[in-house]
């Protein structure tokens, strides 16, 4: 009794990361009320993973086998019954969440806040900014006033005034085809995840 009680603690990981993928399918139906996923179903396919992953004599590693392996084999199965358009909605919302618990492959070094998910949904509530845009020119008053809503999540706090004293180094990413690949301006470069990456590409794009 006291093994068994010893592996399902161990394995309450894995059953954390398969609830988060099951609430992200059942999400989906208030996208489109034909996206219903049943409970069944679902234990169907994480029995079939149990089965289809690489095994390990180590538990850390047999649970981050089985996580990936059925992340990516729930993903293939439900993208089968979506339409094209709804596809990479799903991916987003299956990396979002787990990047919200802290869950999955994904949890190294990378998570994501609440407030974060809302900025990258809304940009933040507008309200009158008292801060004058540094570079009207090429910064649309729109980005500028995202950017200092920003500036108020946690690790961006700064960052309005790296823009202020310096808006030709942000100016190089707008201007840029491809600002995802332009190194960042320090100390972003080297701070935020990829995730929050994103959030300022968002204001400056």
């Amino acid at each position: 009794e006291k093994k068994i009680d010893a592996a399902r603690t161990d394995y309450q990981a894995c059953a954390m990361h398969s609830s988060i993928l099951f609430f992200a399918c059942a999400d989906m139906a208030t996208i489109d009320p034909m996206y219903q996923y049943s409970l069944t179903w679902f234990i169907a396919l994480f029995v079939r993973a149990i089965k289809d992953s690489l095994r390990s004599s180590k538990v850390a590693k047999r649970i981050e086998n089985l996580n990936d392996h059925f992340t990516f084999f729930l993903y293939r199965q439900v993208c089968q019954s979506l339409f094209e358009k709804d596809k990479l909605l799903f991916a987003f919302l299956l990396v979002s969440r787990m990047l919200l618990e802290g869950s999955g492959a994904l949890a190294t070094g990378q998570k994501m806040t609440p407030a974060e998910l809302r900025f990258l949904l809304t940009g933040g509530v507008a309200m009158e900014n008292k801060h004058a845009n540094p570079a009207p020119t090429w910064l649309s008053e729109k980005g500028w006033g995202e950017i200092c809503r920003l500036n108020d999540i946690e690790p961006f706090d700064g960052l309005r005034d790296a823009v202020k004293w310096a808006p030709t180094l942000f100016q190089a990413i707008f201007n840029n085809s491809e600002p995802q690949e332009v190194e960042l301006p320090d100390p972003w470069g080297d701070s935020l995840s990829a995730f929050q990456r994103i959030l300022l590409l968002r204001c400056l794009r």
